[in-house]
């Protein structure tokens, strides 16, 4: 999902682009909530080990979003042009978070550095579970 609004060829809107990641991930959305309440309300050995072998997975992939050269150039272009664009307060809330989010994770960052960050988020999920 994440990939084809990367890829899209259309000139970047906020509904071919930040409206659009807003749908993804609906599943990984609800089965991460699931699993994860589950780990923390209901611990045991079995969950642990899954939720070891889970946690670099999943940072992995949200390191793949948030480092996303192409996805951040569209939302760099809507960011760019804000104070043109007809964007009501909820459409600029939302431009400035998702903006800002893939600042704070590394986007602006060059190659090395985002592996780098790469590196230190699969350390953190391990530690942290």
């Amino acid at each position: 999902e994440i990939e084809a609004i990367a890829n899209s060829t259309e000139k970047p809107t906020f509904d071919n682009t930040l409206v659009a990641m807003e749908r993804t991930g609906e599943t990984l959305k609800r089965v991460a909530a699931i699993f994860f309440n589950l780990t923390n309300s209901h611990t045991r050995p079995e969950l642990q080990a899954v939720e070891e072998e889970i946690a670099p997975i999943l940072s992995s992939h949200f390191d793949d979003i948030n480092l996303n050269k192409k996805l951040f150039a569209r939302i760099q272009a809507i960011w760019n042009d804000r104070n043109i664009l007809e964007l009501n307060e909820e459409q600029k809330r939302l431009l400035e978070e998702q903006y800002q989010s893939f600042v704070r994770a590394g986007a602006m960052l060059d190659d090395a550095a985002q592996q780098r960050v790469r590196q230190i988020n699969e350390e953190m999920s391990k530690l942290t579970t």
